[in-house]
């Protein structure tokens, strides 16, 4: 799945789904920070942070990753 991942990207069909899949609801991206929601992490330059492989991850299971970031932060 991750080779394909990068051919034939979309900047605005990735927006659309974003939006689709309400993810909008609680996190930001972008610089300009116009929309998008506070109680989830800032998604700006998320790229830069994680490799591909971890970003499929969090957007296919985000509640996994949700799970395994809160263990880290309780310890």
């Amino acid at each position: 799945m991750l080779p394909g991942a990068s051919k034939g990207r979309s900047f605005a069909n990735g927006r659309a789904a974003f939006a689709a899949a309400q993810c909008v609801l609680c996190h930001r991206v972008g610089a300009a920070h116009e929309a998008g929601g506070t109680s989830g992490p800032d998604l700006s330059a998320v790229a830069s942070r994680f490799n591909r492989r971890d970003l499929l991850e969090a957007t296919m299971f985000p509640s996994k990753v949700a799970r395994r970031l809160n263990r880290r932060a309780a310890r």
